[in-house]
């Protein structure tokens, strides 16, 4: 027979339990609605992602039977735009120009999610090239020579791409970095071919892609130098002189020295000067002649053997680099030393081209040489660079502006490399990559490397 205290202890183990239960009960009513509310948002999550991943792949069928330069009529290109699937499901797919990528965004419900998708157009033949980067290396599987190399601190700012994915292809001192994307070669193992001082996503900002074929960079036809003008013997100016220069004509020797100044009268349209040789020396300063309105033609200048542009002499300074071409042919190097400055494009066939002190060109340069050198404080504001078979070397604090394709670059000291979007008012077209093939056409799209957002 059980005592009261023992009844009295059961009785009060019974409520002790009774209350626990209670309380476990009361917390399992009050968690199920949230444990069901991240259930129902977990997969409003992944419906989300596999609303967009649709999108990505609507856009890449579309693109494929249009082009990449159409894409503001692809019908889903806004959130305005939306393609709704259903009231609980709908995406739009944009095009970001400037990381060369498609990103979609997928609702389902309450929940967003977006993936990007890297694209790449090739153009079709007699194509024109689009420079969209800050720099090109066309230097393809070479062991032991880089295709880029930064030290102290310089800095490329802008995307990059090149075609090497050999080991070291890529070096980066500690200080230096790569401020956007960097795409290498195909098959490409980052861990590798990037040899930095650091990790290689410390001097990374963007993201690393890889290509899926090497690109080949083609020279633009260098043109036969005209022969249908009148032979005008030289004309050499110096001390305090001005000449004017009003017609067409070839020279042996065309020199402007001292503080001389030589004007090319626009006026009537376009001016064709051949010479063997163009100096202009001293503090003499090349002008151009034009109207106040936009009935002006422009300079082409047709350089055999020498040219020379030295002390504080200018060409065309304060202009519109659209209204001089240069062809050079000269063996010897071509180079703008010193306090000058020649506003103008240039098409450089063989020759190395130096650029030094603070001298500089604010135009485009294009070159079949072999070698460009930027040196110290000087400043080469070039909408295009485009020397695929040359080694370009920037060194001290040099600036350049603009794209860039090379064969390699190294950039040495406190180089800065600003991608800017370029101005191709010139005379040449330079061809797409991969060349032209005189078929016209659509050309072909590729996608790869899909990143969650």
């Amino acid at each position: 027979m059980r005592s009261h205290s023992d009844q009295g202890s059961v009785v009060l183990t019974l409520l002790i339990g009774f209350t626990v239960v209670s309380t476990i009960l009361a917390g399992l009513t009050a968690l199920v609605p949230t444990l069901w509310r991240h259930a129902v948002g977990f997969g409003e999550h992944g419906l989300a992602l596999e609303t967009a991943e649709s999108g990505l792949v609507h856009a890449q069928a579309w693109l494929q039977e249009h082009s990449l330069s159409h894409f503001d009529s692809y019908p889903y290109n806004s959130k305005e735009n939306a393609h709704v699937i259903d009231p609980d499901s709908s995406f739009f797919v944009t095009y970001d120009s400037s990381r060369g990528s498609l990103v979609a965004t997928g609702r389902y419900g309450k929940s967003t999610r977006q993936l990007s998708l890297w694209v790449h157009e090739e153009p079709a033949g007699n194509a024109e090239m689009e420079f969209t980067q800050a720099l090109y290396a066309a230097i393809g599987t070479v062991p032991g020579k880089p295709a880029i190399e930064l030290t102290g601190s310089s800095k490329i700012i802008g995307d990059v791409t090149i075609n090497a994915a050999h080991d070291g292809s890529v070096r980066l001192a500690w200080s230096t970095t790569i401020d956007g994307d960097l795409t290498l070669g195909p098959d490409a193992d980052p861990s590798r071919v990037i040899d930095g001082a650091q990790p290689y996503q410390n001097h990374i900002a963007g993201l690393v892609h890889t290509l899926p074929q090497v690109t080949e960079f083609v020279l633009p036809e260098y043109p036969e130098f005209p022969n249908d003008m009148p032979n005008r013997g030289n004309l050499i100016s110096g001390g305090n002189s001005r000449l004017n220069v009003a017609a067409s004509g070839r020279y042996n020797i065309l020199q402007v020295s001292g503080s001389s100044t030589l004007t090319f009268d626009l006026t009537k349209g376009d001016l064709h000067i051949r010479a063997k040789e163009l100096r202009v020396t001293g503090n003499a300063h090349v002008y151009l002649k034009k109207n106040s309105g936009s009935d002006n033609g422009k300079l082409f200048l047709y350089v055999e053997d020498v040219f020379e542009l030295s002390g504080s002499s200018t060409i065309n300074a304060h202009g519109d680099p659209g209204d001089v071409f240069m062809y050079y042919s000269g063996g010897g190097k071509l180079s703008v030393p010193g306090a000058t400055d020649y506003v103008g494009s240039v098409y450089v066939q063989k020759a190395a081209l130096e650029i030094n002190g603070s001298g500089g060109i604010l135009g485009n340069i294009i070159s079949g040489g072999p070698s460009i050198t930027v040196n110290g404080d000087s400043s080469a504001v070039v909408r295009v660079m485009y020397a695929p078979l040359a080694n370009i070397v920037v060194t001290g604090s040099s600036t350049i502006r603009g794209s860039i394709v090379g064969y390699t670059l190294t950039g040495t000291g406190d180089v800065r490399i600003y991608y800017e979007k370029v101005n191709m008012d010139m005379p040449i077209t330079i061809p797409a990559p991969g060349g032209s093939d005189g078929n016209g056409g659509t050309g072909s799209i590729m996608f790869y490397d899909w990143r969650v957002l």
